[in-house]
């Protein structure tokens, strides 16, 4: 909830659970000497858009997204773009090439990864870069510098990437050095359960259509975001309203800015400019039933010198230090 921490640390945690589902794959070993010497080259061109696109459509689809756009570019010219979707609910005016989407922490990768040249054109930086911890089984190298990660596999391909996420939003800047390729995908829907899946579709079929790399995890990602929301909806089903007189000796303001509070029929964590309602599980545990991190579990118990606290499971816990009075 904290807007750095917990934005950052759920949207770690999901594009983790993607890239093992979406990239792994490019680890694998190449089918000959040859395909080992040199990276397959792109397809010209004449690449088959119309049947890129309703196959990025029919996804679009069944995840059930609100927006989206998407643009893939090559030797600084944009070979395709393709617009999906509605700016927002209501009213349904549609997503254009000139529609904006919060890119959250793409834009930090995005100034650094550039510098102003005396000529006054921008060119891309050289960082160095350094071994970043927990890269995946298989990868032979997983390096991360000035806000990218790059990851190097088998065969000579790589990806430079980032994404960023903020309420109601997703972003996924990526590279593909060797092949000369650039993607963006943008989405007007939280991480989870749909943005990260999205854009991680999107990558994977480009992989497999233009390069022959990762066939099939477009159909695995798909299979994976629609568990998870199965997951979401059971997650709903079992989740009931709050009792207020359990979680009244709880209400009150906490460290990091949070604060739990009873707003008509319902009790809210506050946090910065978020408002997120709390409903309570069968085993007495609580839940995230709306915002950016829905369906995260939420613990409420005391300290040993019997102060309040409040565990956002798997992010922070953190202490009341005023009562609400």
């Amino acid at each position: 909830m904290a807007d750095g921490l917990s934005r950052r640390s759920i949207l770690q945690g999901l594009a983790a659970t993607a890239a093992t589902v979406g990239t792994e794959s490019l680890s694998a070993a190449p089918a000959s000497a040859a395909a080992a010497a040199a990276p397959p080259k792109p397809k010209p061109p004449d690449t088959d858009w119309a049947a890129f696109d309703a196959a990025v459509r029919s996804a679009f689809d069944r995840m059930n997204m609100v927006g989206a756009a998407l643009a893939l570019v090559s030797a600084g010219e944009v070979l395709h773009t393709t617009t999906l979707g509605s700016r927002m609910l209501t009213p349904r005016r549609p997503v254009t090439t000139t529609t904006r989407f919060d890119s959250g922490s793409t834009g930090k990768s995005m100034t650094a990864a550039f510098r102003r040249q005396p000529r006054g054109v921008l060119e891309p930086a050289r960082p160095r870069v350094a071994p970043a911890a927990g890269a995946r089984p298989g990868c032979g190298q997983r390096r991360v510098g000035m806000g990218w990660i790059r990851e190097e596999y088998k065969g000579g391909s790589s990806l430079v990437w980032h994404n960023g996420a903020f309420d109601g939003f997703t972003a996924f800047v990526g590279f593909l050095p060797q092949h000369d390729l650039g993607l963006t995908v943008l989405n007007n829907m939280t991480a989870g359960p749909a943005g990260i899946w999205f854009y991680t579709y999107v990558l994977n079929l480009v992989l497999s259509e233009r390069f022959g790399l990762n066939v099939g995890v477009p159909d695995k990602v798909l299979a994976t975001e629609a568990s998870a929301l199965d997951d979401l909806r059971t997650l709903g089903s079992k989740a009931k309203p709050v009792s207020f007189s359990v979680v009244e000796p709880y209400l009150g303001y906490y460290e990091g800015g949070y604060s739990l509070v009873r707003e008509g029929r319902d009790v809210v964590l506050h946090n910065s400019s978020r408002a997120v309602p709390l409903q309570v599980m069968p085993e007495g545990s609580y839940v995230m039933s709306e915002g950016f991190m829905v369906g995260a579990a939420v613990k409420l118990a005391r300290e040993t010198d019997g102060t309040p606290h409040i565990e956002i499971v798997g992010i922070e816990t953190v202490r009341r230090t005023t009562g609400r009075g």
